[in-house]
């Protein structure tokens, strides 16, 4: 009689030990206490010279390794990192840069300068009168262009209005003469890829003057062409794929395109698409 009431309170025992266990979709794993020192000091020097274009200096680096030790490298912690390089002067004066090289051929601002000098003498030249709609309509561009500029080393513009008045000036329109050359460098430049032959038709048609659709967008003029790209779902798509190449070396997945894409879409913020990809685990090398 008494194994068997034994019997019976091991087995109520066991039952209710086996109810205890309690999940908690809440849960926040704790933080990872064993990352080596070398994965610290790689991230924060890699994020430096992809974003503000050098090293750290000891006490950057010091600092850096301090905040990032005490959250034991916590997404968190690398979100305020890197926002911290966003902040730098030095982000802007990089990116401003990598887009001069790309888009206009290093092209600096003593050449804007001195070709808008150039065409004022022109148009003060009764010689040059037949051309002066153009010679006006081209000073302004590159007016913008300057303006443009200026605005995005202030924080006043976006990457997004600085690559559009890149595109939109004479300088651009003389590395890359005609219609169709003007949309290919113009997909490949922001959109990553090569215009297909309806996008390429219908790209040199809107420059042309003449009414056409390009992502179910109706335009006419090359101020349309502009605009419909640079307000396109296709551009965001464009620059996910150039910065996840920049930082990680690969094409986005599909879930990482539609996610950064809409983000972008909603935030046009080229900052948080770029803090996306350099605070995933992928990007530190904890995976």
């Amino acid at each position: 009689m008494k194994q068997a009431f034994f019997l019976l309170v091991m087995i109520v025992f066991y039952s209710c030990s086996k109810n205890e266990v309690v999940l908690d979709d809440n849960n926040v794993p704790p933080p990872d206490t064993t990352i080596n020192s070398a994965v610290y000091e790689d991230y924060i020097n890699r994020c430096y010279i992809l974003l503000n274009g050098r090293e750290p200096d000891s006490l950057e680096l010091s600092i850096s390794l301090s905040r990032l030790k005490q959250n034991y490298l916590s997404k968190n912690a690398r979100e305020v990192f890197l926002d911290s390089l966003f902040s730098n002067q030095e982000y802007l004066d990089r990116l401003y840069n990598l887009n001069r090289i790309t888009i206009l051929n290093d092209l600096d601002s003593n050449d804007i300068t001195f070709q808008i000098s150039l065409f004022n003498i022109y148009l003060q030249d009764i010689t040059y009168q037949f051309a002066w709609p153009s010679l006006q309509y081209e000073v302004n561009r590159l007016d913008t262009l300057r303006k443009k500029t200026n605005d995005f080393l202030g924080r006043k513009a976006s990457n997004k209005d600085l690559q559009l008045a890149m595109l939109n000036n004479y300088f651009f329109d003389q590395i890359n003469m005609g219609a169709a050359n003007y949309v290919i460098a113009a997909f490949q430049l922001f959109l990553n890829r090569n215009p297909t032959v309806q996008e390429q038709s219908s790209g040199v048609a809107m420059i042309n003057g003449t009414s056409s659709v390009l992502f179910l967008e109706v335009g006419s003029s090359k101020d349309d062409f502009n605009r419909i790209l640079f307000n396109s779902a296709n551009y965001a798509e464009g620059i996910t794929v150039a910065n996840y190449m920049n930082f990680l070396f690969r094409n986005p997945t599909s879930v990482e395109m539609s996610n950064a894409t809409q983000k972008f879409l909603t935030t046009q913020s080229y900052q948080l698409l770029q803090r996306d990809i350099l605070i995933t685990d992928e990007f530190v090398g904890l995976k």
